[in-house]
């Protein structure tokens, strides 16, 4: 009797809680490195994410060597933003949060969540410096990525994403410990198992976690789970997941289409302009040993401006050609998938494989785009294709939506643990 009286005051504190928080509007909080403004119209962006590269000696301030070969890779690739998994400090320490602002200062847009491990120490200083608990971006047009801390208290972590999820934008949740697949690391089942139903009430996309210092991916409920925790702590394993240092690209396309491709530390890529030539080399493998397509921004200035060469570099080298031409700046004798785009200039008319129109920036569209029609998840894909379902009307402040339909779930479950405690006892 007592056990299912616990269960059952636990339970109500968590309802309770987020019934008084529900209300709350969230707060959209500044990154690390640079920060630069995302450009609206491009037909697709490319987000890098990275977790985990907290050291072996975790009283240490020296970040381990994987972790350097992955930020050397992201200064070539140069994406718009970059999203971290957490325990991206030994013990939370001032002076190791502080080699971390460092290490991606020259990044752009780093968006991270806290570990156990970032959790440990100065709490407030993290928070003023690093990220607070809970926030979000909408930054990448079409998308909402939000940011959990799942070391925080439950009922406000609860709160926040019932809040926050009600959006029409496609969604993104980053959250340290995972929720799936199952690697023997996982977020607690009473916390996971409410805040699943939350995502899929919601109809997010995918979770982006770390945790478990691996790669590992599942589809469950509809959601894409993914663990990108290879990011230089000690590697652990699990079943059949890719127990190698990694990280990972993922490719957004605004209608809510996404690629996400895990790359191991096997191979790598190189950007050179010669003259009027732009080189892409790319050598690099993905977590599974094949070799993999990787997206790369190259800067180039010209006398038009600071051009945006955003392509999708097959393995091998691809030479492009600078032509002079502010409104096709570029050609090359490869099948690419590539745009180009000046930043701060009037839009040229844009050639796309339908007819579309920006007024933000000069951007070309070549070629077909990656296919948008959803894929079956295999064990083990090198790339993964999937579209997504845009959530029904809800409001962007969170005043009114799911909470209603939660509740009544929330209280039937606190209703079948007591019970169900009762009937074992008796």
């Amino acid at each position: 009797m007592d056990r299912a009286v616990s269960v059952l005051a636990v339970l109500t504190v968590i309802l309770a809680s987020s019934v008084a928080a529900w209300g709350l509007s969230p707060a959209n909080a500044a990154g690390l490195g640079v920060e630069e403004a995302v450009p609206s119209g491009l037909p697709w962006y490319f987000v890098a994410i990275f977790g985990d590269n907290r050291p072996a000696d975790t009283s240490s301030t020296e970040l381990p060597r994987p972790f350097h070969e992955i930020l050397e890779e992201l200064s070539v690739s140069n994406p718009f933003a970059v999203i971290g998994t957490g325990d991206h400090t030994g013990e939370g320490r001032r002076d190791q949060i502080e080699v971390f602002i460092n290490s991606v200062s020259r990044l752009s847009n780093v968006w991270v969540v806290a570990g156990n491990h970032d959790y440990r120490g100065d709490r407030d200083y993290w928070a003023e410096n690093v990220a607070p608990d809970f926030y979000y971006r909408d930054d990448i047009p079409g998308w909402r990525i939000v940011f959990l801390n799942s070391e925080a208290r439950p009922a406000d972590m609860l709160s926040f994403a019932n809040a926050t999820l009600k959006t029409s934008r496609h969604k993104i949740v980053v959250i340290h410990r995972p929720l799936e697949p199952y690697v023997n690391h996982n977020l607690g089942p009473l916390v996971k198992n409410l805040l699943k139903q939350i995502l899929e009430e919601t109809n997010v996309s995918l979770v982006l976690q770390g945790h478990w210092h691996g790669y590992a991916e599942a589809r469950v409920g509809g959601i894409h789970y993914v663990i990108v925790g290879g990011g230089g702590a000690p590697l652990y394993s699990y079943g059949d997941y890719p127990s190698v240092y990694s990280y990972a690209y993922l490719v957004m396309f605004p209608n809510g289409t996404y690629t996400l491709i895990p790359l191991s530390l096997e191979g790598g890529n190189r950007v050179d302009v010669e003259g009027d030539t732009v080189v892409v080399e790319n050598t690099k493998l993905d977590v599974y040993g094949n070799p993999a397509t990787v997206p790369v921004r190259v800067r180039v200035e010209t006398e038009d401006g600071l051009l945006n060469i955003v392509l999708l570099a097959p393995p091998g080298t691809v030479d492009l050609r600078l032509t002079g031409n502010a409104c096709n700046p570029v050609e090359s004798n490869a099948s690419l998938i590539y745009y180009t785009y000046y930043e701060g200039k009037a839009p040229c008319t844009v050639i796309t494989p339908t007819t579309t129109t920006t007024t933000t920036t000069t951007t070309t569209w070549h070629t077909t785009r990656p296919t948008t029609t959803a894929t079956t998840t295999t064990a083990r894909p090198a790339v993964i294709t999937t579209t997504t379902t845009t959530t029904t009307a809800t409001t962007e402040s969170g005043s009114t939506g799911y909470g209603s339909m939660l509740l009544p779930v929330l209280l039937a479950v606190a209703v079948l643990a007591a019970a169900s405690i009762l009937k074992r006892r008796g």
